[in-house]
């Protein structure tokens, strides 16, 4: 077991994880951040969508060991919460209320 400092959702988080331990795993369980879902396993479906440093990437097939400490990690829990989410707008009333 590893323990890593993580930027998640703004956030500095501590976790401790095998390196190859899939990110989703990570967020899921130790942080608890349940919006971002587990499906498919194999990083076709898109339910695990995360963003680091701005990219789209799927937590199920991302290893700890790619990210960096530096990383920004932004979950669907952080966009939810985002000071420039306009929670006024019917989608995102919608992806907020979910």
């Amino acid at each position: 077991m590893t323990m890593t400092i993580l930027k998640v959702n703004g956030q500095m988080v501590e976790v401790t994880a095998e390196p190859n331990t899939p990110l989703i795993w990570i967020l899921r369980e130790q942080l608890g951040l349940v919006a971002t879902k587990y499906g498919c396993d194999k990083g076709s479906c898109g339910a695990c969508s995360i963003h680091v440093n701005g990219e789209l990437i799927r937590s199920c097939v991302f290893p700890l060991s790619a990210v960096n400490q530096d990383d920004q990690i932004m979950t669907v829990d952080g966009i939810s919460q985002s000071k420039y989410l306009d929670t006024n707008q019917k989608p995102h009333r919608a992806v907020v209320s979910a």
